[in-house]
C-alpha cells in the first residue's frame, strides 16, 4: 500500500527532487540559498503528514539500503549484492517498516520538513529510494 501510494505522488516526488537538485546547486555554487530553501520547505508544506512520512521514508531508504555500484569491482558481484537483498527483504516490507518506524516517532510535520531539508543530498537520498524499492522514474 505504501509503495503503491509512492508511486501516487511520483509526479510530486519527481517535482521535489528537481527542486531540492536547483538548492544543491546553489549551496554548491556559493549562491545564497535562502530563497531555494523557502522554495523547498515551502513545496513540502503542501503535503498532508501521511505523505511528509512516506517521502521522509524513502529518503531514509535511499541512503540506509542503496547498494552504490561503485563499490564493487565487476558488474557481477554488484548485482549478485543486489539479488541477495530483494532476496532477504520484501519491498513492499522495507517502505512499511520504515513508515512504521517513523509513525511512532512524534515529530511535527514543519520538524520533519526541516529534517529532510537539511539533507544536503535530498534529491539524490530520493533517487536512490526510488531504486531500491523498484519504482521507476517517469524521466522528461
Amino acid at each position: 500500500m505504501n509503495r503503491e501510494r509512492i508511486k501516487a505522488i511520483l509526479p510530486e516526488v519527481e517535482k521535489l527532487i528537481a527542486l531540492s537538485k536547483e538548492y544543491q546547486r546553489k549551496l554548491n555554487n556559493g549562491v545564497s540559498s535562502y530563497l531555494a530553501d523557502v522554495e523547498v520547505n515551502s513545496y513540502l508544506s503542501k503535503f498532508d503528514l501521511t505523505d511528509i512520512i512516506l517521502i521522509e521514508a524513502l529518503m531514509y531508504i535511499g541512503r540506509e539500503d542503496y547498494i552504490p555500484r561503485e563499490r564493487y569491482e565487476s558488474e557481477v558481484d554488484y548485482y549478485r549484492e543486489v539479488e541477495e537483498f530483494y532476496e532477504r527483504y520484501d519491498v513492499d516490507d522495507i517502505v512499511g517498516n520504515k513508515v512504521e518506524s517513523l509513525f511512532r516517532n512524534s515529530d511535527t510535520k514543519l520538524t520533519r520538513i526541516e529534517q529532510m531539508v537539511s539533507k544536503t543530498p535530498l534529491s539524490q537520498y530520493l533517487e536512490q529510494g526510488l531504486h531500491v524499492i523498484r519504482v521507476k522514474r517517469k524521466l522528461a
